[in-house]
């Protein structure tokens, strides 16, 4: 199968839509906010879906000092950020996917979704996953898009 995040990426090489996930998901992660630079991908769509020009965009966007300095700052390398899952309850349950995957826990649930993770970029992955294959007997599959246009 496919790897659809190289976690070597920087963080400007990530999709839009992986974007979108970041500062959303900053929340679930007891932050206050999730901020991302503005970068060519957010121009672009904001001239496609606004129908702005490039200029009008430019002159909206909110870009740090040149000189600024901050209290801190964290260098992580995505690519030792172990896996996890989410389990019911409270997005603050995730388990290493290390942890789950010797249990051997039988699902009687899939979920796809969600207004974070039901992109079109995370729609078309799942098609990927699940294409030529049958959700088991017993088993329901939900899938849910993050908007309408999805």
């Amino acid at each position: 199968m496919r790897e659809f995040w190289n976690w070597r990426t920087s963080l400007r090489g990530i999709s839009l839509d992986q974007q979108y996930k970041l500062t959303n998901m900053a929340i679930e992660g007891n932050a206050y906010t999730g901020i991302i630079e503005p970068n060519s991908q957010i121009v672009k769509f904001l001239m496609e879906e606004r129908g702005l020009t490039e200029d009008e965009v430019k002159r909206q966007m909110v870009y740090p000092d040149a000189d600024a300095t901050y209290s801190n700052t964290f260098d992580i390398d995505l690519s030792t950020v172990e896996l996890t899952v989410s389990r019911p309850g409270d997005t603050q349950n995730g388990t290493p996917l290390s942890e789950i995957t010797p249990q051997r826990i039988p699902i009687q649930k899939i979920y796809i979704g969600s207004c974070t993770h039901g992109t079109p970029e995370d729609l078309r992955q799942a098609a990927e996953v699940l294409r030529g294959r049958k959700v088991a007997k017993g088993i329901k599959l939900y899938v849910q898009a993050s908007s309408r246009a999805n």
